[in-house]
């Protein structure tokens, strides 16, 4: 009797237990769906995709960008067969990097460091590369007059003419003299001089002054010493009344949300690139003989200066003061 009472019963358990699976299945699919619909994810093997700033390749047409950035791609996917995607990303402004990182087209971006003070506030970064020269990715800048002129000091220099050597790496070298004529309660650059000039090589941005033809000129301490070794005359007749501390003026950040294991094995092949043949092409096309990860901390006082600048010199609108959003073109003159 128990086992005819019982046995009605059993199929419609196991109904319910499948019933109760089904629920869970259902359940577990919706969720998995709801997940998909609300999450952007990027193609498991697509390619690696850099930018560069045009301002980073100072010096180059965008057609000379596109090269110079095919053969750095190429000599970082080459060695470790990481996928690439052979068609470089080049942004013009600011707008287009910010649109760049937002919308995943590139993975990392190369830029100024006027430029990435721009950008870090609207994009997560969490590893950075450096463009170095002789081992180091900093510079520093050299105020530079005849040694025959009666000039001692930049209050000396009011109303002077001042030629300052246009480059990526000397994308902070106005925001720094613009500080320190702050300091000394001297107006910023623009008004101060009777004239400001930026010739795109320093060779031409220190011979003037050499010849009397200017009274002054700002570039970096590393490319004033390729200078003078190559012309010892040029250093005697020159004299330095003031120099910066060192800054970092450039940087390759990489999104927080790319791949982790690509991104290690590009900074791993970045710092390899000086070893091969083909990296080196694609470096002295960017000017620049390693690419090496530091941390992000080395870019600490860079940071600073550009933060100092933004409040000496930002507008009643609230808008930036104009060098730090896209340096100046080579042989422009201010009033």
């Amino acid at each position: 009797m128990n086992a005819a009472l019982r046995s009605p019963r059993a199929p419609r358990a196991n109904r319910t237990i499948r019933l109760l699976q089904n629920l869970a299945t259902g359940l577990l699919l919706g969720m998995l769906t709801l997940r998909a619909e609300t999450t952007v994810t990027e193609p498991v093997n697509r390619p690696l995709r850099l930018g560069f700033s045009i301002q980073l390749l100072s010096g180059l047409n965008v057609s000379e960008a596109r090269a110079a950035v095919r053969t750095i791609t190429a000599a970082i996917s080459r060695e470790k067969d990481i996928p690439a995607d052979p068609d470089p990303v080049i942004t013009q402004t600011l707008a287009e990097a910010e649109e760049a990182l937002r919308t995943k087209a590139i993975d990392a971006l190369g830029v100024t460091m006027t430029e990435f003070w721009a950008l870090r506030v609207k994009t997560s970064f969490d590893r950075y590369v450096f463009p170095c020269s002789q081992g180091s990715p900093e510079e520093s800048y050299l105020l530079i007059v005849a040694k025959r002129s009666p000039i001692q000091s930049l209050q000396d220099l009011k109303g002077k003419k001042i030629l300052i050597h246009s480059g990526s790496r000397t994308c902070l070298a106005r925001p720094w003299l613009d500080v320190e004529l702050s300091k000394a309660n001297l107006p910023a650059t623009a008004n101060f001089f009777s004239s400001v000039t930026t010739p795109d090589k320093a060779l031409k941005t220190v011979l003037p002054v050499f010849f009397g033809q200017v009274d002054a000129c700002l570039v970096t301490r590393r490319s004033f010493d390729t200078v003078i070794e190559m012309n010892p005359q040029i250093g005697r007749e020159l004299r330095i009344i003031a120099s910066s501390p060192t800054y970092v003026p450039l940087i390759m950040a990489f999104r927080s949300d790319f791949s982790a294991t690509t991104k290690q094995a590009v900074i791993r092949e970045c710092g390899l690139m000086h070893t091969s043949t083909y990296g080196q092409q694609g470096m002295m096309i960017i000017q620049t003989q390693q690419i090496i990860e530091h941390p992000f901390s080395i870019t600490a006082s860079s940071l600073a200066l550009l933060d100092e600048h933004a409040k000496l010199f930002t507008t009643a609108n609230g808008s930036d003061h104009a060098p730090l959003q896209q340096p100046s073109k080579p042989d422009t003159e201010a009033p």
